[in-house]
């Protein structure tokens, strides 16, 4: 039972906030939501999870396809400077 009067508590509460505020202010509030740019709709709806595997398959790519072939006259300036390059 105690949800219950929580829940309307909580309702009687956004109610009295809403009429307490004059209307020009929530119409003001409305134009700022609508102006706000809005996350992608994967992000949105399943979190980053999705954003975060797809950036992952992305650098597993990346980093197969740029493995240098192994030359002994490398010198170790050359290769951290490559290394810089591909982390940044």
């Amino acid at each position: 039972m105690a949800k219950k009067e929580d829940l309307i508590k909580y309702i009687t509460k956004q109610v009295v906030t809403y009429v307490d505020t004059p209307q020009m202010e929530r119409q003001e509030r409305r134009k700022e939501q609508r102006q706000r740019p809005r996350e992608h709709w994967m992000v949105r709806w399943f979190g980053l999870v999705p954003f975060s595997i797809s950036m992952w398959k992305g650098h597993v790519k990346e980093s197969k396809a740029e493995q240098p072939a192994k030359l002994p006259n490398r010198s170790i300036s050359t290769l951290f400077t490559k290394w810089m390059k591909r982390t940044s």
